[in-house]
């Protein structure tokens, strides 16, 4: 069976992602640039652009956004569409965004299955206390919404910036934060060390990371993680 359509645009992108990383290895810096720019082009002129970058039901992060401004909650969004905004494409089919901790004040709106239903959303249903799942209604597909409890989320959490694309605007977590959650989550989940990788390195060629900058931010748990990261976009 033939790929979808939005597959092999993926493919392409990345593909012209991935020689950019190699021109920019031969020295050739403002060519990788170029080339960069050449991806992202392509990605924007496809009518799957949106797939490209995260192939998540359509509106399910817009909705989100306007279910925590709604409930006046700081957000940033994290993992695979993170990774999106600053580095190579991903194959993500999910949204994670960290919130800030007070968000259990608003369980009982989170399950109120009227206010829920304005958003597109019919449940929430928390894990552990720090993560909050929203399942989605008609569009399908859940978020993950975790808890800012240790530094380096809190951080992130004041370091998020605002961004746009066709999924839409919001906040998300700086492309120095994205590789330092790609740290933690490596540390914590072993198993996890390939794909954080690789994503963290996309992040790395494509936003020109200063590894001395980053290990300015990491806790000493993260460090080994994140030499290993730059050893390999080296």
């Amino acid at each position: 069976m033939d790929k979808p359509r939005h597959q092999h645009y993926r493919t392409v992108v990345r593909g012209v992602y991935e020689i950019a990383d190699e021109v920019e290895r031969a020295g050739l810096a403002d060519a990788a640039d170029r080339l960069r720019e050449l991806a992202r082009d392509i990605g924007a002129v496809t009518p799957n652009y949106a797939r490209i970058w995260a192939a998540v039901p359509e509106g399910l992060l817009g909705d989100a956004v306007k279910l925590l401004e709604a409930l006046d909650v700081r957000y940033a969004v994290i993992g695979g569409i993170a990774v999106d905004v600053w580095g190579t494409a991903s194959e993500t089919d999910d949204v994670d965004i960290l919130v800030e901790p007070e968000l259990s004040v608003h369980a009982a709106r989170l399950a109120d299955k009227e206010f829920m239903g304005k958003f597109g959303f019919r449940k929430t249903k928390s894990h552990t206390g720090t993560v909050w799942c929203l399942d989605g209604d008609v569009r399908g597909g859940a978020v993950e919404l975790l808890a800012a409890v240790d530094a380096v989320k809190k951080k992130a959490l004041e370091r998020a910036e605002k961004t746009q694309n066709v999924l839409g605007e919001f906040m998300v977590v700086s492309a120095l934060d994205v590789v330092l959650l790609k740290a933690v989550a490596s540390t914590n989940s072993p198993s996890r060390l390939n794909r954080d990788t690789r994503h963290a390195v996309s992040v790395i060629h494509a936003q020109h990371l200063d590894e001395d900058a980053v290990l300015a931010e990491a806790p000493e748990e993260l460090r080994a993680t994140i030499r290993h990261f730059f050893e390999r976009a080296s």
